[in-house]
């Protein structure tokens, strides 16, 4: 009997091609990081224009708005089939010049982290939940050649309602944990 739950099971290359686009953004990031310092700062002060200190509530929010545009696009370009994983590859890669820059900073590996675990866990899996939304809209027509326009339109509004009930509660628990916890963690 297999354990996994369908959309796992049914997604499983899917996902695991996602997952290695990130890994390997990661990997470049890092190994880049000496070569791209300057545009490194300019993307840490960025995200620091993001973190209101005098109202956490404000950082999370504003963490929510950006995940959900950041998130909505994925779901928009998913049906492309290559820009999903060009736009995890691009996240692994600014998450890896952001660890190279901390550990360059004398940051230990782990409190870097801790510290994007929290939140980090949550927003990947809904950037790869929102990519395979995405992308099914286009292989539900591939895979139903006598019924493509009512696939499509059956993929489009599972991706919708799936983006509303789930995607974006996701992405609002996330936010107050980056705002609330994953902030203090990295300080």
């Amino acid at each position: 009997m297999n354990k996994h739950p369908p959309y796992l099971r049914s997604h499983a290359i899917t996902l695991t091609l996602l997952s290695a686009a990130f890994l390997s953004g990661i990997i470049f990031g890092a190994i880049a990081y000496p070569h791209a310092r300057e545009q490194t700062e300019q993307l840490a002060s960025m995200l620091k224009n993001l973190i209101n200190t005098d109202s956490q509530l404000s950082t999370a929010l504003g963490i929510f708005m950006k995940n959900m545009q950041a998130s909505f696009i994925m779901l928009l370009l998913g049906p492309t089939l290559v820009m999903p994983f060009f736009i995890v590859h691009a996240n692994g890669l600014l998450t890896g010049l952001v660890i190279g820059m901390a550990a360059e900073r004398g940051k230990p590996l782990l409190k870097i982290a801790a510290g994007l675990m929290p939140h980090g866990i949550i927003e990947l899996a809904v950037f790869f939940l929102t990519a395979t939304l995405g992308m099914d809209v286009t292989l539900s027509a591939i895979r139903n050649k006598g019924r493509r326009l009512a696939a499509v339109k059956e993929a489009v509004i599972h991706a919708l309602k799936t983006y509303i009930t789930v995607v974006m509660p996701l992405l609002l628990i996330a936010a107050f944990i980056e705002a609330y916890i994953s902030v203090k963690i990295i300080q």
